[in-house]
């Protein structure tokens, strides 16, 4: 099912209430109507509405710390619009979105604020405050949209992009390694006692664990080399780490062909598409521009 306002698949729903929210944008822009605003069409010169305009000045001049409206304000505004009108044309390229317009938007925000007005007086939970600013509900449309695109992009483009991609990953083929430990962790007793010996293999399964709940240890670890002995305290007793191996093991591009396509599409494609289409595009106000 193709979603005339929101992604086809949502990335992720932290609640039941999540769902309600993407339902309320999906009915109301679900169709696509012969006049409707064409602004998301491959064409050079993009027509948007001064109301419009002045949103994306606002979202902008609220990540600035002087607010006050100026040429290089505007110029920061029209490069945000840029992108937004380039992020949405990929998107329709890649059938994520119809048509999309700030009518449908404002229309799509304020209906998913009365459902939860609704929820809240019925003892319903749901997710976030119980108003949605238009900015926030705005930019996770963006978010998600950009998302699922990217996600279709590697999925369609697979075959034409794998070479690229394979080269990409050679760079970047560390971060798919899986790096193992094998240490003991000697518990020492300074009354003579025999030692106490624990044996750990720590690898990609079981770092996040470690991460959350000796992260000391992990830091510890990685400064080790295979026969290094380093002291630790744990549990406010002294213990010597043994490391008797570390090894890293490489994911061959083949093994990981559709993880590494998408990572090459996130990083690379999808930026270098934007960018041309963004060269290509002159975007017009139709109102004179915010004083």
């Amino acid at each position: 099912m193709k979603l005339a306002f929101y992604s086809k698949r949502p990335i992720l729903v932290a609640s039941a209430a999540f769902v309600l929210l993407l339902a309320g944008i999906a009915a109301l822009l679900l169709s696509k109507d012969s006049d409707e605003n064409e602004a998301v069409s491959d064409k050079h010169l993009i027509s948007i509405p001064n109301e419009e305009f002045s949103f994306y000045l606002d979202i902008v001049r609220s990540g600035e710390l002087n607010r006050e409206i100026s040429d290089e304000l505007k110029k920061k505004a029209m490069d945000y619009s840029k992108n937004v009108y380039a992020k949405l044309m990929l998107a329709e390229r890649y059938q994520v979105i119809n048509t999309y317009s700030f009518e449908k938007l404002q229309q799509a925000h304020n209906e998913e604020n009365q459902k939860r007005k609704k929820m809240k007086k019925e003892g319903q939970v749901f997710y976030g405050p119980e108003q949605l600013e238009l900015s926030d509900y705005f930019e996770y449309f963006l978010d998600e949209m950009t998302v699922t695109a990217i996600a279709e992009i590697a999925e369609k483009e697979s075959a034409s992009l794998e070479k690229d991609s394979k080269a990409y990953y050679d760079e970047i083929k560390d971060l798919f390694s899986d790096e193992t430990f094998l240490f003991d962790l000697v518990k020492q007793s300074p009354s003579g006692a025999p030692d106490e010996i624990e044996t750990f293999e720590l690898n990609n399964d079981n770092r996040r664990i470690l991460e959350n709940t000796e992260p000391e240890l992990l830091k510890l670890l990685e400064t080790m080399q295979a026969g290094d002995e380093a002291p630790y305290i744990r549990n406010n007793e002294p213990h010597l780490i043994k490391l008797k191996s570390r090894t890293q093991q490489g994911l061959a591009f083949e093994e990981n062909k559709e993880q590494a396509i998408k990572f090459y599409v996130n990083d690379v494609y999808y930026v270098k598409e934007m960018n041309r289409i963004k060269d290509a595009m002159e975007i017009e106000v139709l109102a004179p521009l915010p004083e």
